[in-house]
């Protein structure tokens, strides 16, 4: 029984790899064979870390899908204010959500905002 789920969810990645919106391993612009490598590396490289950061929003306990949260990373944005050249700019985030928030927590967001 295992193994018939493991096989799911082998299915499930490939799958994954196979759409053409975030993750996928199509359309290959490179020709040689070495590149087509790379790519391919690339491609499932990404797919690990989306799976890890999936992995750790559900530790953390948030029911939402692996594309609903892609989607509320995406839409969280960052603002530079700036009020003149010899004054560093002010970083700001959009407004968020409260599940935007609570995924910003848990993967330390506020850490890679410029200072």
């Amino acid at each position: 029984m295992r193994t018939y789920r493991a096989q799911n969810d082998v299915e499930r990645q490939f799958k994954e790899l196979n759409k053409r919106d975030r993750l996928s391993i199509l359309p290959v612009h490179v020709w040689t064979d070495p590149m087509i490598r790379v790519h391919v590396f690339i491609s499932v490289l990404a797919l690990h870390l989306t799976n890890l950061l999936y992995r750790k929003i559900t530790l953390a306990n948030l029911s939402v899908s692996k594309e609903e949260c892609i989607e509320l990373l995406e839409d969280i944005k960052e603002i530079h204010l700036n009020y003149g050249d010899d004054e560093p700019s002010e970083v700001i985030l959009t407004q968020m959500s409260a599940i935007q928030r609570k995924l910003c927590n848990v993967l330390d967001l506020k850490q890679f905002k410029e200072k």
